[in-house]
């Protein structure tokens, strides 16, 4: 079975967390696990306007680095916020047309 999933950018910043706490540890190992899945083709990653933001944003260095690699396992982008004003202006359209007829 193929999932398409999406991650923030936060979940790829969890295997650069500090490691001795069990939690943070084995979070970090899911999120592996899971970036495995990408990189078989097994599973697919969900991109965002919002999630390139947060990577933009990341601090430059070997972590936005190897992150900016994840990322390119993108298997698609949802567009949110062309959606949202698509909608809006359907909306804005009807009403429009409505007011003057």
């Amino acid at each position: 079975m193929e999932f398409l999933i999406y991650l923030d950018v936060c979940c790829l910043n969890r295997p650069f967390d500090d490691q001795t706490q069990e939690r943070i540890r084995l979070e970090a190992e899911a999120i592996l696990f899971i970036l495995t899945k990408f990189q078989v083709g097994d599973w697919q990653l969900l991109g965002s306007e919002a999630f390139d933001d947060e990577l933009n944003n990341t601090a430059e260095g070997a972590r936005k680095r190897q992150m900016i690699i994840w990322a390119g396992l993108k298997a698609m982008m949802h567009y949110i916020f062309l959606v949202l004003k698509q909608k809006v202006l359907m909306f804005c359209s009807r009403l429009m047309t409505e007011c003057y007829v």
